[in-house]
């Protein structure tokens, strides 16, 4: 037999492997609507409880339904996954086969190629499809009229396109962050500010913030000079929230100065 004779009939037999583990993923993706087929007559069913005047609650056989399908793909998933593994390792070995001896030859397993080889449950992890059997249901039941291979492509390729788009938003997240300007830092207190602010305080004792703050709001006791007025365009309710009286310098008589309330700070 020549060389060329034992590669093709080495491709014949991978490729008849390959054939066989995805017919064993076809006959698992069957076997559980057949199951899923069998049982929703029992799901349809009418509670105990409808009898006796009680509406059925609604969506209550959607619910049934996912979280019984959940529990079946949940059951038969790690069968999945290492047949997935095994699919992907026998097209890698198929199509280095063809590149290295038929570098021409282009086959529908070739031009699939390209893709990662990664369980589905990586994919699912990098999609951000969550471990629960419901959020794994949600995402699955979607390719649920598919068959075979188209049903397994469709999904890695729902996949791949959820794991991009999670990637530029995270990458446009990032960038936007970098680009956030920086507060502007406000302007400091005049001597005539500092004066206004603490007369302010001194006459309406510990609680000067909250009303001043009120009166900026257009409550009373609308005493708000042209000074402070020009603090709220100027420096806002945020900064008022986050000043700090001047502490009294220790030359001054504290004692001639003390009022019965000390404003807050």
């Amino acid at each position: 037999m020549s060389r060329s004779a034992k590669h093709a009939a080495e491709l014949t037999r991978m490729e008849a492997a390959r054939r066989q583990t995805q017919h064993q993923l076809d006959l698992i993706d069957r076997q559980i609507t057949r199951r899923m087929t069998a049982l929703i007559p029992l799901l349809g069913r009418r509670q105990p409880g409808y009898r006796h005047g009680k509406a059925p609650a609604s969506g209550a056989f959607l619910e049934r339904y996912r979280a019984n399908l959940a529990a079946l793909t949940a059951e038969r998933q790690p069968e999945v996954d290492a047949l997935t593994r095994k699919l992907s390792r026998q097209d890698a070995a198929i199509a280095a086969l063809q590149a290295r001896h038929w570098p021409r030859r282009t086959g529908v397993l070739a031009q699939w190629q390209g893709t990662p080889m990664s369980t589905i449950g990586e994919l699912e992890q990098r999609a951000g499809i969550g471990p629960s059997p419901q959020d794994r249901t949600a995402f699955w039941i979607q390719f649920h009229h598919l068959e075979g291979a188209e049903c397994l492509k469709a999904r890695v390729a729902e996949l791949h396109r959820l794991i991009a788009e999670k990637e530029a938003t995270t990458t446009a997240a990032s960038k936007v962050a970098a680009t956030r300007p920086r507060r502007e830092k406000l302007p400091p207190l005049t001597a005539e500010e500092e004066q206004v602010i603490q007369a302010y305080a001194v006459k309406h004792g510990r609680r000067w913030k909250s009303i001043l703050n009120r009166v900026w709001m257009g409550g009373p006791p609308y005493d708000d000079g042209g000074t402070l007025r020009r603090l709220r365009n100027s420096h806002g309710p945020s900064w008022l929230h986050a000043y700090r009286l001047p502490k009294p310098r220790p030359d001054e008589n504290a004692d001639s100065h003390r009022q019965p309330d000390a404003p807050e700070t």
